[in-house]
């Protein structure tokens, strides 16, 4: 019965899906360490009434505009909202850029409870990818000259009158980044940007103190073309065999479900937390897999009793301590006293006894 949950259990840990890591490239307002700076430039057609993006401080930094009700001379808002220039790595295959942010319905606003002619429920995302640093902000590309130069990838949008958070994913095209909001008739708040791409974590597979290895891998753009790793195993450990390949999945985790072998400690030593280290003394590990456990004990009370001149009987307690191990079973105890008993076979014969039977009776 112990085998028997062993096996299940080794089975549904091969179909796990093993936690993912996430890089962080960007986040506002407030990063890793909790510092919380966040000062983009802004960009705005200017016209009467019109605002544009504003950066407001108080309990927490975020951008709002929300140029509603305007004058019938004025022309339809276009406010920019520009970030710094971020460094993408070269291998990064996807980018997830996560907004949160709140729209205020027309339907609620002035005049009419219709914002106004240019009134919408939605901003758009744009974004700069290319292979130039630009060290000078001045020269970042102004999208109010040359839209051209930026690619739409987002309408966000998906709820209104509700503080939401929306992630876009996009393709990786370059080394520099650029993320650029475009509002052009909204009311509507930005609270948190935040800029990320998945990793598949190199070590060793965490589920189950495996001893399986993997190199840190950067996730596909999508599970169609998830990666094939092959694993290894490492310091004090060897391959039971089976293939050691999983898969890299665009959400960064290790799909193992293809992963038919494994890695074990070697011969008197066990697995404590993903590494292997020797068994303490009086302990023993045969290299099956298992933790350490204890040396087992000889059989007790041994009694030879002869029968007659070719009957001998061969009687045991069960040792105090029973293990099973595939070197060290009661079937070699067993082996052990008919080794014993060959030898008493050869004296008897010696003394003149030409046969003799055995009867091994285990107490």
């Amino acid at each position: 019965m112990d085998h028997f949950w062993i096996a299940v259990f080794t089975s549904l840990t091969l179909v796990a899906w093993v936690s993912s890591s996430q890089v962080v490239l960007e986040s506002k307002p407030c990063d890793s360490s909790g510092q919380c700076t966040w000062n983009w430039i802004l960009e705005t057609k200017t016209g009467p009434g019109i605002v544009g993006w504003t950066r407001r401080s108080g309990a927490a930094i975020r951008y709002t505009v929300c140029d509603v009700d305007l004058h019938p001379s004025a022309p339809q808002p276009s406010s920019w909202l520009l970030s710094d220039q971020l460094i993408i790595a070269n291998d990064t295959n996807r980018i997830d850029i996560t907004v949160e942010y709140l729209i205020r319905s027309c339907s609620h606003l002035p005049p009419n409870n219709s914002g106004g002619a240019y009134c919408v429920n939605f901003f758009y995302l744009y974004v700069n990818q290319s292979d130039h640093y630009i060290l000078d902000k001045a020269l970042y590309p102004n999208p109010l000259l040359n839209t051209a130069a930026y690619e739409n990838v987002a309408r966000i949008g998906r709820l209104i009158n509700v503080k939401t958070l929306e992630t876009i994913k996009i393709l990786n095209k370059g080394k520099y980044l650029l993320l650029a909001f475009h509002n052009d008739g909204a009311c509507n708040s930005l609270y948190s940007v935040k800029v990320t791409y998945y990793v598949c974590p190199g070590g060793p597979l965490v589920n189950d103190n495996s001893l399986v290895s993997l190199a840190r891998t950067v996730a596909p753009a999508n599970d169609s073309q998830s990666i094939r790793v092959e694993g290894s195993c490492g310091k004090d450990t060897v391959h039971v065999a089976g293939s050691l390949y999983v898969h890299c999945q665009s959400n960064g985790e290790w799909n193992t479900s293809g992963l038919k072998g494994k890695c074990i400690c070697k011969e008197d030593m066990q697995n404590v937390g993903g590494k292997c280290q020797a068994c303490p003394d009086g302990k023993y590990n045969d290299q099956n897999g298992l933790n350490c456990t204890v040396l087992p004990s000889a059989p007790r009370n041994i009694n030879f009793t002869f029968i007659n001149q070719s009957s001998v009987e061969i009687s045991w307690l069960p040792p105090a301590i029973t293990v099973i191990r595939r070197n060290c079973s009661m079937t070699s105890i067993v082996a052990s006293l008919v080794t014993i008993m060959k030898i008493i076979s050869v004296l008897m014969t010696l003394a003149g006894v030409m046969s003799i039977t055995y009867h091994i009776r285990k107490v």
